[in-house]
């Protein structure tokens, strides 16, 4: 057995004390920094899925919306919810459809460029028709919005740009 203090005993299989928690910290910190990194990779993919892909999940999106109104205007604000839904559920349809047809042209062995052409001009519609029942739904919405929610708007807008096609699917 080693005397205590001495070099040996601050040795464990051959390894000072002091390495060995210098090691484990560094296994740590590495450890969570690929937890850290696994998390956003799966919430960027989680987003991409959700909201690149142009899907509309119109229960969250609503009662996200919901939650930004005072509560005594909840009714008023489901009214422009419920009215604009249908737009905006169709506009996100055949946006969807429109990706999917173009999906299945370039899985084709022959390109057919008329084909091609023609999906793209329908797609840029499909965009332009989002934007523009957006563009409506937020214009209601805003009509209603007491001061405070119009000037996070527009804060939002400042920092990100104006709310245009580029920032939908």
């Amino acid at each position: 057995m080693p005397e205590p203090g001495t070099e040996t005993d601050r040795r464990i299989i051959g390894v000072k004390k002091t390495t060995l928690m210098i090691f484990g910290a560094l296994l740590a910190l590495s450890l969570a920094l690929n937890l850290i990194i696994l998390g956003g990779m799966m919430s960027y993919k989680s987003w991409r899925n959700e909201h690149a892909a142009g899907k509309y999940n119109h229960a969250k999106i609503e009662k996200f919306i919901l939650k930004q109104f005072p509560a005594e205007q909840s009714g008023e604000v489901s009214e422009i919810l419920e009215r604009h839904r249908g737009d905006i559920v169709r506009t996100y349809s055949t946006y969807n459809n429109h990706k999917t047809e173009l999906a299945d042209a370039l899985r084709q062995k022959e390109v057919n460029r008329e084909t091609l052409a023609r999906i793209a001009s329908d797609l840029r519609r499909a965009q332009h028709d989002i934007s523009v029942v957006h563009h409506a739904f937020m214009v209601d919405l805003s009509a209603l919005a007491p001061i405070e929610l119009r000037r996070k708007l527009a804060k939002s807008i400042d920092k990100r740009g104006p709310l245009t096609s580029r920032n939908h699917p």
